[in-house]
C-alpha cells in the first residue's frame, strides 16, 4: 500500500511502514532502523499520527474490499457444510451457528445503520 507521505520526514515514512507491517513497536523499531523511544515520539506527534491513522484506515478499506469480493465463495462453502451428505453433524452444527450469529450481527449492524441514518436526516432537516 502507497500512500503520499511527503509531509513526513523520510525516517517517519519508515517508522510508519514499519508500524503498517510489524505487531509491535519495538519490532518497528528495528525494522525501520530508528530506537523505540524515536517511534514513541513519533506515535505522540499529531502529524504523524494523522497520516498513521489514514493508513491504517486504508488497510482496513482494502481488507474490506477484498472480504467483500470473497463473500461468494465463503456462502458457497457455507452451504456445502450445511448441505453436504458426508459433513458431519458437528460441523453442521458449527454452520448452523455461524449462520443464525452472522445473521444476527448483520440485522443489529443494519437497525443502527437505519437509525444513525434517520438521526442525520433529522440533524440536517433542524438546521435548515
Amino acid at each position: 500500500m502507497t500512500t503520499d507521505r511527503s509531509n513526513l520526514t523520510p525516517n517517519q515514512a519508515k517508522a510508519l511502514n514499519a508500524l503498517l507491517n510489524t505487531g509491535t513497536r519495538k519490532e518497528a523499531a528495528k525494522a525501520a532502523n530508528l530506537d523505540e523511544r524515536t517511534i514513541r515520539r513519533y506515535m505522540e506527534d499529531a502529524n504523524f499520527m494523522t497520516e498513521y491513522r489514514k493508513a491504517c484506515d486504508a488497510l482496513i478499506d482494502d481488507a474490506t474490499r477484498q472480504l467483500k469480493q470473497m463473500l461468494p465463495l465463503g456462502m458457497d462453502a457455507l452451504e456445502h457444510l450445511l448441505t453436504g451428505e458426508t459433513i458431519s453433524d458437528a460441523t453442521r452444527h458449527a454452520a448452523v451457528r455461524t449462520l443464525f450469529e452472522y445473521a444476527v450481527k448483520y440485522s443489529e449492524l443494519n437497525d443502527v445503520e437505519q437509525r444513525l441514518d434517520r438521526i442525520e436526516q433529522n440533524l440536517r432537516i433542524d438546521t435548515e
